[in-house]
């Protein structure tokens, strides 16, 4: 849109210009080419023909005038536009790099009763909402289940499975379950080491789903914790690192 705009004006401008141009040749041929490219003679003809009825230059003059500073106006408009889209798509590339860090997030909740500002890199004073969203995180079981696997070694990458997750459209439909946590550890392997946390609806739920899929020939690993249930495709990176997160999971103390 704004190319088209700045198009439109600039072919009026020119218009404008030749008619301007064409009216100061009929006087004289050289104040046209100086006019063309100094654009300073367009005043002194203005003002020696000022009120004469041949060779009157006004209208052309004040229309080329007119003309002129509307696109220097749009111009500038467009480039300051153009310059905060540029600076808000910064600032958001800037906020979409900070990353979860749970450690200095529990040193600086437990050290400095403070909040990790992923920005700033730096622990800061929290105000009273963001005490409450602290709290409110530090509570969730899947963010304490995140911590305990940092604490022990193995640090994550962890998003909520949804039907646009990769192989995760039936595991995300299952009623049993509250949600699906999908979490990516490092590996060995060229892929990254993934398993899947589901938080039933109830222990019992959690007893009945991990009885039906613990078969021999499963192509997963399956174990509880409570109320939560973890499911590792075998050939979803290092086995290695499967058996350590599944170690871990087994040995949280967060789940109901």
């Amino acid at each position: 849109m704004d190319l088209v705009i700045c198009v439109v004006l600039g072919v009026v401008s020119f218009v404008s210009l030749i008619w301007l141009l064409i009216r100061i040749g009929k006087i004289t041929p050289i104040g046209a080419v100086l006019t063309f490219f100094l654009g300073i003679p367009a005043l002194y003809y203005l003002y020696k023909f000022w009120g004469d009825d041949e060779n009157d230059i006004r209208l052309p003059f004040f229309v080329n005038l007119g003309i002129s500073v509307v696109s220097i106006l749009v111009l500038l408009n467009i480039s300051a536009s153009d310059a905060m889209k540029e600076e808000r798509a910064v600032a958001l590339s800037e906020i979409s790099k900070a990353r979860s860090n749970p450690e200095m997030e529990r040193w600086c909740r437990e050290k400095h009763d403070a909040v990790f500002d992923h920005v700033l890199g730096t622990c800061v004073e929290a105000d009273p909402a963001q005490k409450t969203a602290e709290a409110a995180r530090s509570s969730d079981v899947m963010d304490q289940l995140n911590m305990h696997f940092a604490q022990n070694g193995l640090e994550a990458r962890f998003s909520e499975v949804n039907e646009s997750t990769p192989g995760g459209k039936n595991i995300a439909k299952l009623r049993e379950m509250n949600r699906v946590m999908q979490f990516e550890f490092k590996s060995k392997t060229v892929l990254p080491t993934v398993v899947m946390v589901g938080e039933c609806i109830s222990t019992e739920e959690c007893v009945r789903i991990e009885s039906r899929l613990n078969t021999p020939d499963a192509p997963f690993t399956v174990a509880r914790n409570g109320n939560l249930l973890f499911l590792g495709m075998h050939m979803m990176g290092d086995t290695a690192r499967m058996v350590q997160a599944k170690g871990i999971f087994q040995g949280f103390k967060g789940s109901v």
